[in-house]
């Protein structure tokens, strides 16, 4: 468990965790919880160093970790566009951002696979995405997840806000009691790929 992580100087990226240039990252059945940070306050992800890259989260656990800028859980950056994220069988509980992404925010990845976890009660307080914010060219696959109370408080996109470069792809999933200005579980721009 990692608890009570709090970055509020310099960059302030990752409340618990800050990784860059490496070739994989795994989080197997690790528990975060009340992390802090103004972008990623769980988890901060910037990784270009090299081609097939990898960031793989397996039965893990996130809850009340909170960022004053954008991934209340998680803010993984490529700038290569060659990182693969997975996610499986893990909790996301109760995080907010003041940011974009109440839990998630994704930015040129690959691929951001996600199945078999639970996402309830993630906020993004004053913007967009209460789950997910999905940017520039990110694609996304959602498999036989379940979705509860999310939202933006003010804003667009109940759990996913996709921009006009990036795909989002769900199957098999519940999505229950989530609200939003517009887009009460989907708010796609112009473009956004929805399957």
């Amino acid at each position: 468990t990692i608890s009570g992580g709090d970055v509020d100087t310099g960059l302030a990226q990752g409340g618990a965790i800050y990784a860059t240039t490496l070739s994989s990252l795994i989080l197997n059945n690790v528990t975060f919880d009340n992390n802090t940070a103004v972008e990623g306050g769980a988890v901060y992800v910037s990784m270009d160093s090299s081609p097939n890259l990898n960031f793989v989260i397996n039965g893990s656990t996130f809850s009340n970790n909170s960022s004053s800028g954008d991934g209340g859980v998680l803010y993984i950056k490529n700038p290569l566009n060659t990182l693969n994220t997975t996610i499986s069988n893990s909790t996301f509980d109760t995080n907010s951002s003041s940011g974009d992404g109440g839990a998630i925010f994704a930015d040129n990845l690959t691929s951001l696979d996600i199945s078999g976890s639970y996402f309830t009660a993630n906020t993004a307080l004053h913007s967009d995405g209460g789950v997910f914010y999905l940017s520039r060219s990110t694609s996304a696959f959602v498999d036989n997840s379940y979705f509860y109370l999310n939202r933006p408080t003010t804003n667009l996109g109940g759990i996913f806000y996709v921009t006009s470069d990036s795909g989002l792809t769900v199957s098999n999933s519940t999505f229950e009691n989530s609200v939003a200005v517009k887009g009460g579980v989907f708010y796609l721009l112009n473009g956004a790929e929805l399957n």
